[in-house]
């Protein structure tokens, strides 16, 4: 039972019994908007409820008077059922049918007091026919084999119906609802029409599709068909190669393992750079060690030209000294071990290097997550501030120390800090901030930005979680609950890949560690909609699914076959790009091999490059 609405509405709990549809009894004094099947999604679960409003002001208004918890009814009509959820920060009751009379109609309820009240949305009243869209089917697009996998869009279905008899549609709507969510996708379809494509759904979800006949320009008559019922298929993702095991992927680069970031530029970079891509990853040559800068020479969308990076030697980041057991070479301060990167272009034309680091001169050795400016713009290769040299560091070097010339700042600092530096994690580690690439490859720094950080809380918690952090325009902010400890949107989990969908949407993966890197560490997704909680157009914490609803994704070798859990568990440090903008093609980088799976025990071989099959 959702506790906040219990607390509003002093709810006791009864059987479920016979269900009648909504309606609205129309007294002298009063009208009582009687809804004996609820269904409420708030908080990332489903409630259902009987419950009863009142209106005394001419049905301006409604106030919730009673409700009781009733039992889940799969035989519910999910085009006739009232669903109420939390829509940019104001509850929301769609009541889809309900009875007036002899009249049947479609109205939205809004509440911006907590459920206290809740006004009429005259815009989304509507007047329900009788002669409804019917045989409501539903099938899968782009459907191909690869290997011994069936495989269809992740993203897309083809909806078909027969048109209504009697009354002639001018129009008709297509939506496709979540069954266990508030997520809701759209399109329309001009009279004529008895097919159109849902696209832009979410991969391995379950759906609850209607067609509603639109019988004037405003569609304020209208009739909804059954509802019919569909999942979408998972994500499959071929490694490029020839073969079967890691030795069988290409190779992105010659010198690479983990810990990678690939960025496309765009025309603001210049004409010589404009649609070519870079890529910043940790480097296993001894002269280079920390983190390389590879480019491609071509540009364009193909696997080819994605898999084809050439390093520059005269670039990067490279560790001030050999390593945290032997720190005998290292500066006396600022010995920083580099890990994970994200170069962000930003729209005041330069690069913005976030790297995750570990300072090896302090007794608890934690890792944090500092930034640094590029010397030559949106270039992003020059992140030394003198003239002589394009890198940074080096054993011995003191470029990363206070006034060395490439000291960086504390983006996300640990408890034991100072002022702005201070969050509440003990450890920072891999991370990403999101900004929708797909509409301007360059952020803007827009205050709301959001940032996913594997780490550790300082209350103990959690030693290996995603946590969430925000953008106020001068500083990043570590989510926290009342009792000051930094709040996890996914327990156990390590590595976050963020990748925008358009708008405030974005899915994320992540590696589960649930069951321990020996076990497989499968990677899994979450979805995120700005419009479902607070502030329209902005991620917050609360727009993110539970890691409960996450997804799998399936990894196929060149070859077609599949990889089991061991495999799948030496694809770490994964990285997506959209190289046209668009979310087709997507492109996954991936590590190959290392420590943590029981088959491969040796170092990783190297970088590869995954399709998604099924975008």
């Amino acid at each position: 039972m959702n506790k906040h609405l219990a607390l509003v509405l002093g709810l006791a709990c009864v059987a479920n019994g016979a269900l009648a549809a909504s309606s609205l009894v129309i007294a002298s004094d009063r009208s009582t908007l009687v809804l004996d099947y609820l269904e409420v999604f708030i908080g990332g679960s489903k409630t259902t409820y009987q419950a009863n409003l009142v209106s005394t002001d001419n049905l301006a208004s409604f106030t919730p008077i009673s409700a009781s918890a009733v039992g889940a009814n799969s035989a519910a009509d999910p085009a006739t059922t009232p669903r109420l959820s939390l829509v940019n920060g104001n509850y929301v009751l769609e009541i889809p049918s309900v009875s007036v009379g002899s009249q049947t109609y479609a109205v939205n309820l809004v509440s911006s007091n907590n459920l206290a009240s809740f006004s009429v949305d005259n815009g989304s009243l509507k007047s329900v026919g009788s002669s409804k869209p019917s045989s409501v089917a539903i099938a899968a697009v782009n459907s191909q084999t690869v290997g011994t996998s069936s495989i269809a869009s992740s993203t897309q279905r083809t909806v078909s119906w027969v048109a209504p008899s009697g009354a002639s549609a001018t129009s008709y709507q297509i939506d496709a609802r979540e069954i266990s969510g508030v997520g809701k996708i759209s399109t329309s379809a001009t009279a004529g029409a008895t097919s159109a494509t849902l696209t832009r759904l979410k991969a391995s979800t379950d759906y609850v599709v209607n067609v509603t006949a639109c019988f004037n320009t405003a569609c304020s008559v209208q009739a909804t068909s059954t509802a019919a019922t569909t999942t979408t298929p998972g994500e499959y993702w071929q490694l490029q190669g020839s073969g079967n095991g890691y030795a069988a992927v290409s190779k992105v680069v010659a010198d690479g393992s983990s810990l990678s970031w690939v960025m496309r530029w765009g025309s603001e970079a210049g004409s010589s750079y404009s649609g070519r891509y870079q890529y910043y990853f940790k480097s296993n040559l001894a002269s280079t060690r920390g983190i390389g800068i590879a480019t491609t020479s071509a540009s364009g969308t193909s696997t080819s030209t994605l898999g084809a990076f050439t390093q520059n030697t005269a670039a990067g980041l490279r560790n001030p000294c050999n390593g945290p057991d032997s720190t005998a070479d290292c500066p006396s301060s600022a010995a920083y071990f580099i890990n994970a990167i994200q170069a962000v272009p930003l729209t005041s034309n330069k690069m913005r290097i976030f790297f995750e680091a570990l300072d090896a001169t302090e007794t608890a050795q934690p890792t944090r997550i500092y930034q640094l400016d590029s010397q030559d713009g949106l270039v992003g290769q020059d992140f030394n501030a003198s003239s002589s040299v394009a890198y940074c560091g080096g054993v011995g070097s003191t470029d990363y120390m206070a006034g060395g010339s490439c000291a960086p700042s504390v983006t996300v600092g640990v408890s034991t800090d100072t002022g702005s530096k201070k969050s509440a994690l003990s450890q920072a580690r891999q991370f990403k901030i999101g900004w929708d690439w797909l509409k301007d490859w360059r952020w803007d720094e827009a205050v709301g930005t959001f940032m996913v950080i594997t780490g550790a809380d300082a209350c103990g918690k959690e030693v290996d979680a995603l946590f969430y952090a925000t953008w106020d325009g001068s500083k990043w902010t570590v989510a926290t609950d009342s009792a000051g400890c930094a709040t996890p949107i996914v327990s156990a989990a390590h590595g976050p890949v963020l990748v925008p969908l358009g708008g405030a949407s974005y899915k994320m993966y992540y590696e589960d560690q649930s069951g321990g890197t020996q076990s497989g560490k499968p990677l899994r997704f979450v979805y995120a909609d700005g419009n479902w909680s607070g502030t329209a157009g902005s991620v917050d914490i609360g727009d993110w699914e539970p890691s409960a609803k996450a997804r799998d994704v399936t990894f196929l070798w060149p070859d077609g076959t599949a990889l089991d859990a061991q495999d799948e568990a030496g694809l770490g440090d994964h990285m997506v790009i959209t190289p046209a903008a668009t979310l087709d093609p997507q492109y996954m980088y991936v590590n190959l091999g290392g420590f943590d799976n029981s088959k491969w025990k040796a170092m990783s071989s190297g970088l590869g490059l995954a399709k998604l099959l099924n975008p």
